[in-house]
């Protein structure tokens, strides 16, 4: 499961209309913030090494486990639960419960929701929610934005939109409306209040990857690249095949933030796009640009096909045509050389991984875009898995039945491949320091891979595979553990399977407390823990916490 607190940063899409603004106001006027009382009551997650139970304070209701959203400081959280049908379905009916850091024995704030039709993120001091309502007679279904006051509740503004950006720092949101092909509209968060229009951007597609440059410009990749001045709404596009031209013209909504398996190791951080939910009559493939690099005074990205370099204008200086078709590309450009490196996959509506294409690498003159090398990693359309890195240098990627070694300088790579049969298909690296599980002494042993690395099949099988492709050992990957989180003298351990076990154990890695076999996640907030279990969340206190060390 992905961690939320990675950026819970929002994106998607705007427009206000007549029918919009008296739907938007008949809900303000309607709408009624639940009380607050709502306190946390004691809850078991979980018993110690010598069976005595634990307890903590349960956070959010009586609902089920969906997903908490965190402030990027952890200042707050937010924890949405809903109840769920006999099959375990989600249901209409949910709550959204504000917790602050300074007291996590009394929501702040409590509201009810459908979850199904609502997403939610915290920016700045705001928490976001995009929802879809119906409008009129014919219940025409509309997208809507609202900015609650972190702290209070209290609305600030309530918009008909689908957000394509929200900044607090400059007090501006923008976004598209519900028609096939919209304006973009700007407005002031804190109230409400309309600032500019655009009709240049008329986009269709689902995702959107946006990169703020400075405080007057944006840049912006849905079907087309876009340079956005916040200012004056001047807005300048250049046509790229940035989406899936298999897209159609059905309602969506904001999603969720979706991280993109980008090569860190390579280029830094990942980039991330936005996930728009919606009711397609195809199944698009999604976003298929790279991230943008502005070096040089010109500004660098690639579609599924071919690399540009534009100048600040988003005039065409060159473009040159890419080795395979490209599937989540990361750039990175100085002033001699534009480094461009495709992962070979995109991800589909239900946010699978789809093969597009070979992952390869390549190397261009950043001035000319005259190539200076090129090299695949991969035979057919065989996408990247997983990478592994030692600091700034990729060192091996992995494939279904295979594993690849390029050097430092990416220009050759050495590759074993696996027969399926014996080994399944390769699902993921272990990361980081391993550890065995000894049952019998309540403790975990440090796994040695000494030069080589551990990779998880689709079997649930750990095999230790040698830098020379020998594979030396096999464990059960259930069995099989990684530090998830630390907290002091105390480590919360993770299997390594797809049905996740958590225990925590102090500094000499002996168990301490095994958690219920239902916890799926466990985040940091405040001086304690959130234990997401399938039956709702829990707070542990830090000072309990560090009890278990003793």
């Amino acid at each position: 499961m992905m961690n939320i607190r990675k950026y819970s940063m929002l994106v998607a899409l705007m427009m206000i209309v007549t029918c919009g603004q008296s739907a938007a106001s008949r809900f303000a006027g309607n709408e009624k913030t639940d009380d607050n009382s709502l306190s946390s009551d004691i809850l078991g997650y979980g018993k110690g090494a010598r069976g005595k139970e634990f307890y903590g304070l349960r956070m959010g209701g009586n609902g089920g486990t969906l997903v908490p959203v965190f402030s990027k400081d952890s200042s707050y959280v937010a924890i949405i639960t809903c109840d769920t049908t006999k099959k375990g379905k989600t249901g209409d009916v949910g709550l959204l419960s504000v917790y602050s850091a300074k007291d996590r024995k009394k929501a702040a704030w409590v509201k009810k929701i459908n979850p199904k039709t609502t997403s939610f993120s915290i920016n700045g001091p705001y928490m976001v929610s995009v929802m879809q309502l119906e409008v009129g007679k014919e219940k025409a279904i509309r997208n809507y934005v609202e900015f609650r006051k972190l702290e209070t509740g209290e609305v600030a503004s309530f918009l008909q939109i689908t957000p394509v950006y929200v900044n607090d720092s400059l007090d501006i949101v923008l976004g598209v409306g519900n028609d096939a092909f919209p304006d973009l509209f700007a407005y002031r968060i804190s109230d409400g209040s309309f600032l500019w229009k655009s009709d240049k951007w008329g986009s269709q597609a689902q995702r959107c990857y946006t990169q703020l440059y400075d405080e007057k410009t944006l840049f912006a990749v849905a079907d087309n690249l876009y340079k956005i001045n916040l200012e004056t709404g001047k807005v300048y596009k250049k046509k790229v095949r940035a989406y899936d031209g298999a897209l159609d013209l059905a309602p969506f909504f904001m999603g969720g933030l979706v991280g993109s398996l980008l090569s860190a190791a390579l280029f830094g951080p990942p980039h991330y796009y936005y996930l728009y939910l919606y009711y397609p009559m195809g199944k698009p493939l999604g976003y298929l640009g790279s991230n943008i690099c502005v070096e040089n005074g010109n500004v660098y990205m690639a579609d599924c096909s071919n690399v540009y370099c534009l100048d600040m204008m988003l005039n065409e200086m060159w473009r040159t045509r890419l080795d395979a078709m490209g599937g989540n590309i990361v750039l990175k450009a100085d002033s001699l050389k534009l480094s461009v490196f495709s992962n070979g996959y995109v991800t589909d509506d239900d946010d699978k991984k789809v093969n597009l294409g070979k992952t390869f690498y390549m190397e261009l003159y950043s001035r000319s875009g005259r190539r200076i090398m090129g090299q695949s990693f991969s035979k057919g359309k065989n996408a990247v898995r997983d990478t592994l890195a030692n600091g700034g240098t990729l060192k091996t990627l992995l494939f279904r039945n295979s594993i690849v070694w390029p050097t430092e300088n990416m220009r050759d790579v050495r590759t074993v491949e696996y027969p399926k049969k014996t080994y399944g298909k390769f699902r993921n690296f272990i990361k980081g320091q391993a550890y065995l599980g000894v049952e019998k002494r309540s403790r975990f042993e440090c796994l040695d891979k000494g030069k080589g690395c551990i990779v998880v099949n689709d079997k649930d099988s750990a095999f230790v595979i040698k830098d020379d492709g020998k594979v030396v050992r096999s464990y059960n990957a259930s069995n099989v553990y990684t530090k998830y989180l630390e907290l002091d003298n105390l480590s919360f351990m993770k299997n390594s399977n797809g049905r996740t076990r958590f225990f925590i154990t102090d500094k000499d890695i002996e168990l301490k407390v095994d958690l219920d076999d239902d916890v799926i996640d466990v985040y940091r907030f405040a001086d304690g823990v959130i234990v997401a279990r399938k039956s709702g969340f829990v707070f542990i206190d830090g000072d309990k916490l560090k009890e278990f060390g003793k």
